[in-house]
């Protein structure tokens, strides 16, 4: 049987490590927490810094943490746009890839949930619900910012292609959005639970976003396939199988109603297929990207990554705690001989040094044992 309790403490010794290697220092002497430990990513990306505070809170220095946020803010468009990542010398950059040659003329789509999310994270860990007050408008405009369809899904112009969740920022995507809808709906609701402590102050905010979340709620159904019991990555192009945004529905506890049994179901049941040493494929095995920017067998497009591993690890705790832990066992034994990377293959592994790829296990292990 598993040692989780030992598993944690490795994690999140790891995660120290390589946060304490991610940092770098920008222009004004503000102290950027990166993506990475070894340079591949020399910029404060906001998503990657969302994560951070979601999940490796206790492990950030507080007043780095406060900086990067402040220095989002600063950098918020007044549209309401969020910067894809903010680099050392002070440019903000909205769109995925080189900055010589962005991915799109248009924002990334999911910077606009990830800051609502990490400044609601912060203001609750830090017990300060008054940062939402201040910020509250900001984080309003950031969410409107968000393109959706008629029925309240994230949605990607086919007309205007966008990268829209960023760990899918190398493919074509278009039509809903199944990943940045789910999280647009824990964004939304993560401001209305925070701005609640402030009593009626912020009232038309909480009920337009609650109101606007059950229509998400209402709307996923369009991306599930009844058929194998699983949901669909977006709607027109790449409508296929989406392991990681199944495994964070269930991790975010969406209301799936009569399909949440259902779902895990797929998931304990196809693990082999899309699982190798504890991390984890974006589509099942032998399955590729219907319009990517990668080869097949790479990257996004089939390479497995840890980052998504503590979903994976939750999900499979619903229905099996047993192979959870063994599953867990796969990924601290990978992480502890081979190290931590960004992704890797059988045959070959992507930048060392990758943050995620500890603290967000940690921080889902972490809240499975403090809840069991």
């Amino acid at each position: 049987m598993a040692d989780l309790r030992e598993h944690l403490k490795w994690l999140e010794a790891k995660s120290r490590e390589l946060i304490d290697r991610c940092v770098v220092e920008a222009w004004d002497g503000t102290q950027l927490y990166t993506p990475d430990g070894s340079g591949g990513y020399p910029a404060l990306w906001v998503r990657d810094f969302s994560d951070l505070v979601e999940y490796a809170w206790p492990l950030l220095d507080k007043e780095k943490a406060s900086d990067n946020l402040m220095l989002i803010t600063e950098n918020q468009r007044m549209n309401g746009a969020i910067p894809d990542r903010i680099q050392p010398n002070g440019l903000a950059v909205f769109s995925p890839g080189p900055v010589e040659d962005p991915f799109s003329f248009w924002p990334a789509l999911d910077n606009q949930m990830y800051f609502v999310i990490a400044a609601c994270s912060m203001a609750r860990n830090l017990s300060q619900p008054q940062m939402i007050y201040h910020l509250g408008d900001l984080l309003v405009n950031a969410l409107h910012y968000v393109s959706r369809d008629v029925d309240g899904l994230v949605w990607v112009d086919p007309e205007h292609p966008r990268s829209g969740y960023g760990y899918h920022d190398a493919l074509n995507k278009t039509g809903a959005d199944l990943f940045c809808s789910l999280l647009w709906w824990q964004a939304a609701r993560s401001f209305a639970r925070e701005a609640r402590k402030l009593g009626p102050t912020l009232n038309q905010h909480i009920n337009d976003l609650e109101s606007e979340a059950r229509r998400v709620e209402s709307a996923v159904g369009a991306l599930w396939d009844a058929e194998r019991g699983a949901f669909l990555a977006a709607g027109e192009q790449c409508r296929q199988i989406d392991v990681w945004g199944s495994l964070y529905a269930v991790y975010i506890d969406f209301p799936l109603g009569s399909r949440r049994d259902r779902l895990i179901e797929f998931l304990v049941q196809n693990l082999e297929r899309y699982t190798w040493r504890g991390q984890v494929r974006h589509l099942l095995k032998d399955e590729y990207w219907q319009s990517a920017r990668i080869e097949p067998g790479q990257y996004q497009n089939g390479a497995y990554w840890a980052h998504a591993s503590g979903w994976c690890f939750h999900a499979l705790a619903q229905a099996d705690r047993a192979r959870a832990e063994r599953f867990m066992d796969e990924l601290v034994k990978y992480l502890r001989t081979e190290g931590a990377y960004e992704c890797v293959t059988e045959s070959d592994r992507k930048l060392e040094g990758f943050v995620s790829s500890a603290a967000v296990p940690y921080g889902v292990l972490a809240r499975y044992l403090e809840s069991s």
